[in-house]
C-alpha cells in the first residue's frame, strides 16, 4: 500500500505543475497563435471563459438536456485570432454555453451541441506505471468496469467512466493525457483526506488500464 500511496502523492504534486498542454485525443491539436495576433492560417474555434481558452473538439453531442444556459458570448475577434477576454470567441457573438464538467462546456450550434474543452496537461503513463507495485493493496491491473463499451474522446467522458472504477465522493478532479499512448489519467481527491484519493488510467477508446485507490 505504501507504494500506491506514494504514487498518489506524486500525482497530486504533478497536478499543480505547469505541464505542457496536449491536443484532444485523436487530433493533431488546433493552431494556437498568441491572443489577438493575426495569422493567415485557420485557427480552431475557441472561447475564453474565466481566463481559460476552450477549444472546439469537433464532437457533436446528441444527448438531450435542459434548456438552462450558463453563459453567453458577448464579444468576438477575427477567425484567425484567439480570444483574449472572458466571454469572447473567434466565431461570433450571441452564442450561449452550458457547462458539462470542470473541463468542458457545450454550445448549441447549427449541427448540434458542440463540445469545447480547455487545454489538458500532459502525462507519461509508462513512467507512472513503473512507479506502481502491482501487488500492493489498492492497485488494480484487471477486472475493470470499463472495457470499451463507451468511448472517452473528451475529458468529461473520461471523468464519467473513471468514476465507475472508484466509487467515492470527491471534492477535486484533475485530468491529464498521454498523447503517445492516447491515455487519460483521472485523479480524484478529497479535502482533508489522508488516503482516500484515487487515480484511474483509461484510453480514449474507453478501456481502463490501471487503477490506484488510496485507503
Amino acid at each position: 500500500m505504501k507504494k500506491a500511496w506514494c504514487l498518489l502523492m506524486l500525482l497530486l504534486m504533478l497536478a499543480g505543475c505547469g505541464e505542457a498542454p496536449v491536443p484532444a485525443p485523436g487530433s493533431d491539436g488546433p493552431s494556437r497563435p498568441q491572443p489577438n495576433r493575426p495569422r493567415t492560417d485557420a485557427v480552431t474555434r475557441a472561447v475564453m471563459v474565466d481566463g481559460e481558452l476552450y477549444y472546439d473538439t469537433g464532437e457533436v453531442i446528441t444527448v438531450g438536456r435542459c434548456g438552462v444556459m450558463d453563459g453567453r458570448i458577448a464579444s468576438t475577434v477575427e477567425q484567425n485570432e484567439l480570444p483574449a477576454q472572458d466571454g469572447q470567441s473567434n466565431f461570433g457573438i450571441g452564442w450561449e454555453y452550458q457547462w458539462v464538467g470542470p473541463y468542458n462546456f457545450d454550445i448549441p450550434m447549427e449541427d448540434g451541441w458542440r463540445r469545447f474543452q480547455r487545454e489538458i496537461p500532459a502525462c507519461d503513463f509508462a513512467e507512472e506505471q513503473a512507479a506502481v507495485d502491482a501487488a500492493a493493496p489498492g492497485v488494480r491491473t484487471g477486472d475493470f468496469v470499463c472495457g470499451g463499451e463507451e468511448k472517452a474522446p473528451t475529458a468529461q467522458d473520461a471523468i464519467q467512466l473513471a468514476r465507475q472504477e472508484c466509487a467515492l465522493e470527491y471534492d477535486t478532479v484533475e485530468v491529464a493525457f498521454d498523447p503517445q499512448e492516447q491515455l487519460w489519467r483521472v485523479y480524484f481527491s478529497r479535502d482533508g483526506s489522508a488516503g482516500g484519493d484515487a487515480a484511474v488510467w483509461l484510453s480514449a477508446d474507453g478501456v481502463t488500464r490501471l487503477v490506484v485507490c488510496g485507503e
